[in-house]
């Protein structure tokens, strides 16, 4: 069965460091195939709490060199693999998680537990059996993020990860499924690559997707109910939005 799992939905320093929302990420089960996107401080964990094994996953995408959004990339691949006896699996991730230019780096030592392992730019594709992997630009201060579209024969579905408004932002997930999107700060709020509740709005309008799913809070958004902005956003743009909360479990469907 096709479906998304929660692990955490933390977006910004304070409510990773206080973990007042989890930070593990996002586990997608597509094509009887288990991806974990973003696995950020406490993935393991947030696996455990929900049922999911990471020896079952068979892919680690790194959008960006962020510690919330990926400061578990070491830990994840040695739980993937075993600590490296049972080698197997990709990471697909930003160049500096990959090069260790910027913040969060892939340490040379899990590097040889992996199958694979190819940088993400935009524009890239890679296939990963049944699944087709599509990297879109990112706005972000790790310069070399990406977003995500992840199809199958049944499905596509997108992955801003952390990113700030750019003008084609919405032309880059159009006709989807579903679309994960990073909103950090509620309305009136603006920071350099990240996106509020009046971008989010602009860009569901826009790109028109099935289904919305919310992720990647802030403290402030978190202080005014993201149940409350979902369906504010769900009225404005006639798409169905849902607050996602650590542990959900969304089965997906045509």
């Amino acid at each position: 069965m096709d479906k998304l799992v929660f692990l955490g939905t933390a977006g910004d320093a304070e409510t990773v460091i206080k973990q007042v929302r989890g930070s593990g990420g996002v586990i997608m089960m597509l094509a009887d195939n288990q991806f974990h996107i973003d696995p950020g401080p406490g993935s393991l964990v947030g696996c455990k709490m929900a049922g999911v094994s990471p020896r079952a996953t068979i892919a680690i995408l790194a959008t960006s060199d962020h510690l919330f959004t990926s400061g578990d990339v070491n830990a994840a691949i040695s739980a993937m693999t075993y600590e490296g006896i049972d080698r197997h699996g990709v990471l697909l991730a930003s160049k500096q998680v990959i090069d260790g230019n910027g913040g969060v780096r892939l340490l040379p030592k899990y590097r040889r537990f992996l199958e694979g392992l190819m940088t993400l730019t935009p524009g890239a594709r890679v296939g990963v059996n049944d699944v087709t992997i599509s990297a879109v630009p990112s706005r972000s201060p790790d310069p070399t993020a990406v977003g995500l579209i992840l199809s199958t024969h049944e499905l596509r579905i997108g992955y801003t990860g952390v990113t700030g408004w750019y003008e084609e932002l919405p032309d880059a997930y159009k006709k989807l499924d579903v679309l994960i999107v990073h909103c950090r700060h509620p309305a009136g709020t603006s920071e350099e690559g990240a996106l509020n509740v009046e971008e989010v709005t602009t860009l569901l309008k826009r790109a028109k997707p099935k289904r919305a799913f919310l992720t990647g809070f802030g403290a402030k958004l978190l202080a005014q109910d993201p149940v409350h902005i979902a369906r504010s956003i769900q009225r404005a743009t006639k798409v169905t939005v849902t607050a996602a909360k650590d542990g959900l479990e969304v089965a997906l469907g045509k």
